[in-house]
């Protein structure tokens, strides 16, 4: 099963878990078969596996941050939050899990409370370009528009490739009137091939 997961067949290593689970019910092959089903996109299903682990006390941190990372994409972001602060719990040093926990916060409008997180993970994990360009994206939501303009510039410097940190300095510079830079901005995202982003260059700077 978890040749068949490295592989890329999750359907196969799936079955092959199940299989293995009636010959040895280990919570480890539960855990496996949830993160094959995660892989796989079966999101609803991988949290019905991670639940079962709760009780056995299994990986908790890990067991909750993947049952937040899953109601997260299924846009279940009170429950995600709930998740992320349980795993938080056991292991009080994993950015991620501050990271994606404040993008659960960030979706519920909570932006302060995301703001805090991404602090916190950057704490722990200084290079995360990521954090720094979310960050900035709460402070936009909040007006603070030169705090934002702040941390794009820092997630920059870790990742110059990022064509939506590029985006969301050029709409920070357009709320300040500034809009050559904004202009600067757009056109380096675009370049980076976000060619959506050509009707906003469009309609700024011309």
């Amino acid at each position: 099963g978890r040749a068949r997961h490295d592989y890329g067949d999750f359907i196969g290593a799936i079955i092959d878990f199940n299989y293995s689970f009636t010959l040895n019910p280990n919570p480890k092959i539960i855990f496996h078969r949830a993160n094959s089903k995660y892989a796989y996109g079966d999101y609803k299903g991988a949290i019905q596996d991670f639940e079962k682990l709760i009780s056995k006390k299994f990986f908790q941190n890990q067991v909750f941050y993947n049952i937040g990372s899953s109601n997260l994409i299924l846009l279940n972001y009170l429950d995600a939050i709930k998740n992320y602060t349980e795993s938080i719990k056991y292991d009080q040093d994993e950015a991620n899990a501050y990271l994606n926990r404040g993008d659960a916060k960030f979706k519920i409008g909570d932006y302060v409370g995301s703001i805090k997180d991404y602090k916190k993970s950057i704490q722990l994990n200084k290079k995360s370009y990521v954090a720094f360009n979310n960050m900035g994206v709460s402070k936009f939501n909040l007006k603070e528009y030169r705090n934002a303009l702040i941390d794009f510039k820092k997630s920059l410097k870790l990742n110059n490739y990022n064509y939506n940190t590029f985006y969301n300095k050029a709409m920070t510079h357009y709320e300040l009137e500034q809009i050559k830079k904004a202009c600067i901005d757009l056109k380096k995202s675009i370049k980076l091939g976000k060619e959506v982003f050509e009707d906003e260059y469009s309609k700024i700077c011309f």
